[in-house]
C-alpha cells in the first residue's frame, strides 16, 4: 500500500506540473543550454577543432621535408663465423639461402657447392638479367645473390703470364637492402673471401691445371644493391605516423570534454539542475548529442583537410569508409570522456587524466599501427572474448586496425610469406566487408573485415554510456549520495526502518510536517593517510613533495585537514518545517549549518538519522528516493552556482521550464522576478559580468520561481547592501504563502525578521526552537530598564527595583541599566519610576525586549 500510495503521489505531483512535465522537453532544453555555452565559449570550441588541422599540416610538411637515409653500401668488415647463414621461413612460406649464377659456369658450381647450401635452399641463373628481375619480382625471398664474372667476359680469367701476374675471379655481390641486419652483407663477403681459394682448385671445371696451383688468385669484388626497398620503414610519413596523428586530432577534445563535465559537477550547477527536477539520463543524452556534434566536425575537418594535402590514404580511400571510420572514432571518444569525468572529482585531476589518458592511447596506435602488429590481436591463438574486450575497452584498437587496413592496400605492402610484392590499389566500400590480403599475408588464418571494427566502435561507445551512468551513480563526488554498487536494489533495502525512527517520523507527520530531520549524525572522519604517520611519511617522499611543487608554482593553496580526531559536524539534529512555515536556522560560522542543509538536499549522506519530506500525504526519503526529491524541492546555495556565458533572463528562464512552469507563462515570470530584485535592467546580460551582490539576488530568484513545495535558502542575502536585502526579504516573505522555507542564516536580524520559528544551533545541535517571541521570553532576560535619575537618588532606587523583582546591572552617576524577568512585574517597576518621576528623583526611563542576539549569546553558552 506504502507503494502504491507513492506512486499515486508521484503522479499527482507530475500532473500538476511540479516536476518536468516531460523527459524530451528536458532533453531539448538541456542541449539547447549545451549548444548557447559551446557558441558563447567559442573559443574554446575553436581550439577543440584545431587539433587536427594543426596534425595534419604538421604530417604533411614532415612528408615533405624529411627524406629518408640511403641505407649503407660500404658496410664494415666485420669477422663473422664462416657457416653460410640460413633464412628462417613465415609460416606458410618458401624462402632460398642463395641465389646465384651463372649456373653454367662449373668454378661457381663448385664454389656454390663449397657452400654447404642445400639443393632446395638454392637456386641458379643462367644470365645476370634473369637473377635480377627473379630477385625483383620475389623480395625478401633470400638474403643474397652471388653472379661470377657479371662483366661477361671469360669464365675464369687466367692472364697470359699466369707466372708473373695473379688470376682475377670477378664475382658481384647482391644484398637485400630492405633486411635490418646492416652486417648481413659483410658476412656473405668474407664466406666467400675465406672459401674462395680452396673452391677454386676443387672445382669441376678443366680451366685450372696442376701447374696452377702456385699462382695466386685475386678476387675482384662488386657490390650491387638489390633494387627493392617495398618495406623500407621511412619512405611515407602518413604510414609512418598517419595513424597517431589523426587519433590524436580527434581524441584531443576528451580532454576539455572531461574538464568541463568535472567542473560542473564540482561548482555545482550539476546537482542544482538535478534539484530541480533533470534525471540523469536527460543530462548524460545533452551532453552525447553536443559533443558528439563537435567530435564529427573533427572528423570531417580531418578528412577535408587530408584530401587537400593530397594524401594517398585519403584520395585513394573510398570517402565514405574513411569518413565511416572517423565519425564512429569520434563518437566512441565522447562516452569514454564522460566515463573518465564521473571517476574524478576535481577539474584540475579531470585535465591531468585527460591528458594522460591521451598519451596512452596516441602510444597505443603507434605501436600497433606500426608493421602491421594489430594483426597479432586476430591470430588464432587470441581468444575471440578476450580480443572482443580489450577492443571495447580500448577504441584506439580498432581504429588502428582499419587504419592499418586501409594503408595496407592504398600504398601496398611486401608479401614476406610469399616473397611478392602487393602493388598498391584502391580501397573500395567493399573492402570494408572482406578481409584485406595484407592480413591473410600475415595470417592465413584471419577473418577480420574491417566493418567488423566499425562495430567494435559503436560497441565501445554503448558500453561506455553505460558504464557511465553507473560510475556517475555510484562513484562521482560533490554530486548528491553515492550508491552503493548494488544500488539496482536500493529502494526495498532502504524502507525498512526501526521502530523508534518510525516513532519519530509518526511524531513528525502528526506535525503535519513537510521536512522532517529526527537525529540526523554526521561525523567528518580525519582520512587513513591523516591518521597514520607512516602512510603521511611514504606520500610526503614519493609524490608529496611534487604536490608542493606545483601548488607553489601555480599560486594555489590547499586547506590543512586536521588529524586530531574525528569532527561531529551534525550531532544529534531534530528539526521539522510545517506546510507554509519559514524556519529560520540561526548559528553561528561552523554551527553545522551548511553541512545539515547538505544532507537535507542529498547533498550529503547523514551517518545515522532520518531526513524525510512529506508532501500531499506522500512520505519521501532522502536516502530511498533521493531522484524523486529534487523535483520537488528547489535550494540557494552559500555559493552562487550561475552559468557565467548564460544571460540573467536565460537562467530564470531554463529554471521555469525545468520546474514545470507553463512555457506561455515564462516570459512573464521571468520579467517579474527578475524586476523583483532589480535586475530587469540587467536581464539580458550575462551572468559573468554580475557583481557578487547581483548573483547572490539571482541565485535566489531561481530558487523561489517555479511550484516547488519545498524551499532551502543557504544565507541567502549575504554580502547584499541593505536596500537590495529588504527586497530579497519581500519576496521571501511572499512565497511564504505558497511554499514551505528552510533557511539558514547568522543575521540576528534576517531571522527575527523572516522566520515563523527559529531554531538556534550550535555544535551541530539543536540548542532552541520557537518564535521570537517565545525564545526571548524563555532564555533572555525579560525586559530591559534604562533609567536616568538624580546621582544622590540613586542607591535608593537601585534598591528599589531589587524589592520589586528586578535586577540592576550597571550603575554609574545617575545611569541605572536594570532588567525585569517577568512581564507582570513591568508594570509595577513602571509605577513605580512614574512616581519618581513626579518627585523629580527620576528624569527618564525606557523599557524594552531582550534582544535576539542576547538570547543566541545565552543558549551558545549552554552549549
Amino acid at each position: 500500500m506504502a507503494q502504491s500510495g507513492r506512486e499515486q503521489g508521484a503522479a499527482s505531483v507530475w500532473r500538476n506540473g511540479w516536476v518536468v512535465k516531460s523527459a524530451v522537453q528536458t532533453w531539448h532544453l538541456l542541449r539547447f543550454k549545451e549548444v548557447v555555452l559551446v557558441r558563447r565559449r567559442w573559443l574554446s570550441s575553436v581550439v577543440q577543432l584545431l587539433p587536427p588541422i594543426f596534425l595534419l599540416s604538421l604530417l604533411f610538411i614532415l612528408q615533405h621535408t624529411v627524406v629518408p637515409e640511403a641505407p649503407s653500401l660500404n658496410p664494415p668488415a666485420v669477422p663473422f663465423p664462416s657457416e653460410f647463414p640460413s633464412c628462417s621461413p613465415r609460416k606458410g612460406a618458401t624462402c632460398l639461402d642463395l641465389v646465384w649464377g651463372p649456373e653454367s659456369d662449373p668454378v661457381a658450381a663448385g664454389i656454390v657447392a663449397s657452400f654447404g647450401v642445400a639443393e632446395a635452399k638454392q637456386r641458379a641463373f643462367g644470365s645476370r638479367d634473369k637473377l635480377i628481375d627473379w630477385v625483383i619480382a620475389h623480395p625478401n625471398t633470400t638474403s643474397a645473390a652471388v653472379y661470377f664474372n657479371s662483366t661477361g667476359e671469360a669464365r675464369v680469367s687466367i692472364p697470359s703470364q699466369p707466372e708473373k701476374l695473379a688470376r682475377a675471379l670477378r664475382v658481384e655481390i647482391l644484398t637485400n637492402s630492405t633486411t635490418k641486419a646492416e652486417l648481413w652483407r659483410p658476412r656473405i663477403l668474407r664466406l666467400v673471401q675465406e672459401q674462395l681459394m680452396g673452391a677454386a682448385v676443387s672445382a669441376n671445371g678443366s680451366a685450372l691445371t696442376a701447374g696452377d696451383l702456385g699462382k695466386p688468385y685475386v678476387l675482384d669484388c662488386a657490390w650491387q644493391e638489390i633494387p627493392i626497398l617495398a618495406t623500407s620503414p621511412k619512405t611515407n610519413a602518413v604510414q609512418i605516423g598517419g595513424a597517431s596523428f589523426v587519433f590524436t586530432g580527434i581524441a584531443f577534445a576528451m580532454i576539455a570534454m572531461m574538464r568541463g563535465v568535472v567542473a560542473e559537477r564540482e561548482s555545482g550547477q550539476r546537482l542544482m539542475l538535478k534539484t530541480m527536477g533533470v534525471v540523469d539520463g536527460a543530462y548524460w543524452a545533452a551532453g552525447y548529442v553536443v559533443n558528439g556534434v563537435l567530435a564529427c566536425v573533427a572528423a570531417l575537418l580531418t578528412y577535408v583537410t587530408g584530401v587537400a594535402y593530397r594524401f594517398t590514404l585519403f584520395t585513394q580511400t573510398n570517402g565514405g569508409g574513411l569518413v565511416l571510420l572517423l565519425v564512429c572514432f569520434g563518437l566512441a571518444t565522447v562516452p569514454q570522456a564522460f566515463f573518465g569525468s564521473a571517476m574524478v572529482g576535481k577539474s584540475r585531476t579531470a585535465l591531468i587524466v585527460g591528458i594522460l589518458n591521451l598519451v596512452v592511447g596516441m602510444n597505443v596506435v603507434a605501436v600497433f599501427a606500426s608493421n602491421s602488429l594489430i594483426y597479432l590481436l586476430w591470430k588464432s591463438s587470441v581468444q575471440a572474448w578476450g580480443r572482443a574486450l580489450l577492443l571495447i575497452l580500448l577504441p584506439p584498437l580498432s581504429f588502428t586496425k582499419v587504419w592499418v587496413d586501409m594503408v595496407n592496400v592504398t600504398y601496398g605492402y611486401a608479401d614476406f610469406g610469399g616473397g611478392s610484392r602487393i602493388s598498391a590499389r584502391r580501397f573500395e566500400w567493399a573492402d570494408m566487408h572482406r578481409t584485406t590480403a595484407a592480413a591473410k599475408a600475415f595470417d592465413a588464418d584471419i577473418d577480420a573485415p574491417p566493418i567488423e571494427s566499425i562495430y567494435m566502435l559503436l560497441a565501445s561507445a554503448v558500453v561506455y554510456a553505460v558504464a557511465t551512468w553507473y560510475a556517475d551513480q555510484v562513484f562521482s563526488t560533490s554530486l548528491g549520495l553515492r550508491r552503493p554498487f548494488y544500488f539496482f536494489e536500493r529502494i526495498e533495502l532502504l524502507e525498512s526502518d526501526a521502530d523508534d525512527v518510525a516513532r519519530e517520523m509518526r511524531a513528525a507527520a502528526s506535525m503535519s510536517s513537510v521536512l522532517s530531520l529526527v537525529g540526523v549524525v554526521k561525523v567528518f572522519q580525519p582520512s587513513l593517510m591523516e591518521r597514520v604517520w607512516l602512510l603521511r611519511a611514504v606520500y610526503m617522499v614519493t609524490v608529496g613533495w611534487m604536490a608542493a611543487v606545483v601548488r607553489c608554482a601555480t599560486g594555489s593553496s590547499r586547506q590543512k585537514s586536521s588529524s586530531s580526531g574525528p569532527v561531529r559536524a551534525v550531532d544529534g539534529l531534530y528539526l521539522s518545517v510545517g506546510e507554509g512555515e519559514l524556519v529560520a536556522l540561526l548559528g553561528h560560522n561552523g554551527a553545522g549549518k551548511t553541512t545539515a542543509m547538505s544532507i537535507v538536499t542529498g547533498g550529503l549522506r547523514a551517518d545515522s538519522g532520518v531526513v524525510r519530506y512529506s508532501i500531499d500525504g506522500v512520505e519521501y526519503s532522502v536516502a530511498a528516493h533521493g531522484d524523486e526529491i529534487h523535483g520537488l524541492v528547489s535550494i540557494c546555495r552559500q555559493a552562487d552556482v550561475l552559468w557565467d556565458e548564460l544571460s540573467a533572463a536565460e537562467h530564470v528562464a531554463l529554471f521555469c521550464v525545468l520546474s514545470g512552469v507553463d512555457e506561455s507563462e515564462v516570459a512573464s515570470v521571468v520579467d517579474d522576478a527578475l524586476a523583483r530584485v532589480s535586475l530587469g535592467s540587467k536581464a539580458h546580460e550575462r551572468a559573468g559580468t554580475f557583481s557578487g551582490g547581483m548573483k547572490r539576488r539571482l541565485s535566489v530568484v531561481l530558487a523561489l520561481v517555479g511550484p516547488a513545495r519545498m524551499v532551502l535558502l543557504d544565507e541567502p542575502t549575504t554580502g547584499l547592501d541593505p536596500l537590495h536585502r529588504r527586497e530579497v526579504w519581500e519576496m521571501i516573505e511572499e512565497a511564504k504563502a505558497e511554499k514551505s522555507i528552510l533557511l539558514t542564516t547568522h543575521s540576528m536580524e534576517e531571522a527575527d525578521a523572516l522566520g515563523d520559528r527559529i531554531a538556534i544551533v550550535s555544535a551541530g545541535r539543536l540548542m532552541a526552537i520557537g518564535d521570537a517571541m517565545e525564545l526571548k521570553s524563555r532564555y533572555g532576560l525579560g525586559y530591559h530598564v534604562k533609567i536616568m535619575c538624580a546621582p544622590e537618588a540613586s542607591d535608593a532606587i537601585e534598591a528599589e527595583i531589587i524589592r520589586l523583582g528586578g535586577e540592576v546591572h550597571d550603575a554609574v552617576a545617575g545611569s541605572i541599566a536594570a532588567s525585569v524577568p517577568r512581564v507582570n512585574l513591568v508594570a509595577v517597576v513602571a509605577r513605580y519610576l512614574e512616581e519618581r518621576m513626579e518627585s523629580g528623583s527620576v528624569v527618564d526611563f525606557a523599557v524594552s525586549h531582550t534582544t535576539l542576539e542576547e538570547v543566541f549569546l545565552r543558549t551558545a553558552r549552554l552549549e
